[in-house]
């Protein structure tokens, strides 16, 4: 009986440690993604903001952004709510809160990616074929700020996520239940 309670435990360990794992990974993948578009994208969008959509669409024109964020993003948000679920059994209690703001920054972020993908890429970015320059501006600038507000969403996911995982870690090494 003592033995299945230990193989149950193990693998739990096992699963959470690697639901904890593949969160990390797929937010810290988003967060940089995120950053590498508001370093290179951003200047271009607000220097010459109708020339910068049209360059941006003839250089994605066979890959896209979209590849790299569609698997990875749903990945990530859903693997960290399944963790989150699990965790609360399995986490000691400042773990358990540090999933849980994890979890809150990964839903800021989720809700604003919904938002800017919705009401701002599609016309940003596949919207008719001669914007106003204008137009384009307010789009971009509302862009910047919306993808500065989804960046601190996603490091307070990564930052919180990672003690969480490091805690579960080294709570593993420590317990024998889990060998």
């Amino acid at each position: 009986m003592e033995a299945t309670i230990q193989q149950r435990s193990s693998t739990t360990g096992r699963i959470l440690n690697s639901l904890l794992l593949i969160a990390l990974v797929s937010h810290a993948m988003w967060l940089f993604g995120n950053v590498y578009e508001a370093i290179v994208d951003a200047p271009n969008l607000t220097a010459s903001p109708a020339a910068a959509r049209q360059c941006w669409l003839d250089y994605h024109s066979v890959t896209n952004p979209i590849f790299y964020h569609i698997p990875n993003t749903p990945i990530g948000f859903l693997t960290l709510i399944v963790a989150w679920w699990r965790g609360k059994k399995s986490l000691p209690p400042n773990a358990q809160k540090w999933l849980t703001w994890a979890t809150l920054g990964s839903l800021g972020a989720v809700l604003l990616t919904v938002y800017v993908v919705t009401q701002i890429n599609l016309r940003l970015y596949f919207g008719g074929p001669n914007p106003d320059n204008a137009d384009v501006l307010d789009l971009a600038n509302q862009w910047i700020v919306l993808n500065l507000l989804r960046i601190a969403f996603e490091v307070v996911t990564v930052v919180y996520l990672f003690r969480t995982y490091l805690t579960f870690y080294s709570s593993r090494i420590i317990r024998t239940d889990y060998v």
